[in-house]
């Protein structure tokens, strides 16, 4: 982001790929999920949250 607070987007196409604004825009649409950092994905927090009990559950039975 720039001090202007401005947002810029510039797609760069090949020499191969003739893509209009609709489908350029779906592509971006499609790849959107990829800016979420994977653990707040909330399938991945689950996962986290499930193996964080499993780890203190066999700490807890180890030190016993």
């Amino acid at each position: 982001m720039f001090p202007s607070r401005k947002k810029l987007k510039k797609v760069f196409l090949g020499r191969d790929m003739d893509l209009s604004q609709e489908e350029i825009e779906e592509r971006f649409q499609t790849l959107s999920y990829l800016k979420i950092h994977p653990r707040a994905r909330e399938e991945n927090k689950r996962e986290i949250q499930r193996t964080k009990e499993e780890f203190r559950a066999f700490l807890e039975k180890i030190e016993e």
